[in-house]
């Protein structure tokens, strides 16, 4: 979302050089982001993930992820005024499959997003979440590549549009 934002929000061209995964995912969030400009859609940003920003050591870089998560959160609070979200859906049974990924951090991203009540958990994270996705399908939320979660509302979007 940030190295790619012009590309994402304002439709300039995807770089030549961007791989086949990358450029697959632009073009999901454009997509995304435009839908979702009229659809409405709850998004929300854990604690975890602005830790995870704070850790950042570019000054420049770490600036606009705070930014970026600032905005992301003050349109989470707004949208929890006007639909409260049925939260805390993390039980001792999601705990055990949750630790399964090797990373704690992750594991620590997708009890929040069960706390927080979320239904789908989008990430370009394939060297762990996604890779582990299979064992994680008892939980009560979607694991989704952004091209994933665009696919799924495609044939959706126009009614948006």
């Amino acid at each position: 979302m940030l190295d790619y934002s012009e590309q994402i929000h304002d439709g300039v061209p995807i770089p030549d050089n961007a791989s086949f995964r990358v450029a697959r995912d632009i073009d999901a969030l454009r997509g995304i982001w435009l839908t979702g400009q009229r659809a409405s859609w709850h998004i929300t940003i854990s604690v975890t993930t602005v830790a995870e920003i704070e850790r950042t050591g570019d000054s420049g870089r770490f600036h606009d992820l705070l930014n970026w998560a600032f905005e992301i959160s003050t349109y989470s609070d707004e949208c929890e005024t006007l639909v409260p979200v049925r939260r805390d859906r993390l039980h001792s049974s999601h705990i055990r499959t949750i630790d399964l990924l090797p990373d704690t951090g992750d594991r620590q991203l997708l009890k929040e997003a069960l706390q927080l009540g979320c239904d789908a958990f989008c990430t370009r994270d394939w060297k762990t979440i996604l890779r582990h996705r299979d064992q994680l399908r008892s939980l009560p939320l979607s694991i989704i590549a952004p091209h994933e979660w665009w696919e799924m509302i495609l044939p959706y979007a126009p009614l948006f549009a």
